[in-house]
């Protein structure tokens, strides 16, 4: 199955100021789509909850942009990951307005390619893991991103780098108040909290060993 939107990797590294727009432009053409896809029908009160989990989408078409993979998917998985692409876009903009140039790595809408997020400008390498956590999931999901950023050994994490992880307003009571020790035995320690004066108040959360 093709990705709702298709990663970028080290191969095809982009200008921050040209993928800001391009993921936006794909963001607005899904979420367009899901939106009329769900005005024009008649659910049923009696069973909304079955007929809308299994409603797919339909975003194929000759307007589809680029780096757009699916033709189709699950509403419910495309609503959990625009809220994943809407604090990655948040997290971009904010890595550009404090001196990143260049992506080097992004994942918008999977986890299986490396780090969500990587950047670089000025000589320094940023490291993101991102999420819409809203549950009490969030802790678990916390700490696993921080081991994600400092236990991996991939080419990005073996340089000099800064973590962020950047979640939801809802989330940030997850954040470690005391040092983090990750399953390798590195201790990851919590720097500033970044509350972002946007839609969704997403808070980048930088950390470092």
């Amino acid at each position: 199955m093709s990705n709702l939107v298709e990663p970028l990797g080290e191969e095809t590294e982009i200008e921050i100021d040209e993928y800001i727009p391009a993921l936006q432009e794909a963001h607005d053409y899904i979420a367009d789509r899901c939106r009329k896809q769900i005005q024009s029908q008649e659910l049923d009160v009696t069973s909304f909850g079955h007929d809308i989990k299994r409603n797919r989408v339909d975003i194929s078409g000759d307007d589809k942009p680029a780096i757009v993979g699916s033709d189709a998917q699950s509403i419910v998985e495309i609503i959990n990951q625009l809220a994943n692409i809407e604090r990655l876009i948040d997290a971009l903009i904010w890595a550009r307005d404090n001196g990143a140039t260049t992506v080097i790595q992004c994942n918008p809408t999977t986890s299986s390619n490396g780090h969500d997020l990587v950047v670089s400008g000025s000589g320094v390498i940023s490291v993101f893991e991102i999420s819409d956590t809203i549950s009490t999931y969030g802790e678990a999901k916390v700490k696993n991103d921080l081991n994600t950023l400092f236990d991996c050994e991939c080419d990005y994490c073996r340089k000099p780098h800064k973590g962020f992880i950047v979640i939801s307003e809802e989330a940030s009571e997850y954040l470690p108040k005391d040092d983090h020790k990750t399953p390798k035995g590195n201790i990851v320690y919590s720097g500033q909290v970044h509350v972002l004066d946007m839609p969704g108040n997403t808070h980048i959360a930088e950390f470092h060993k």
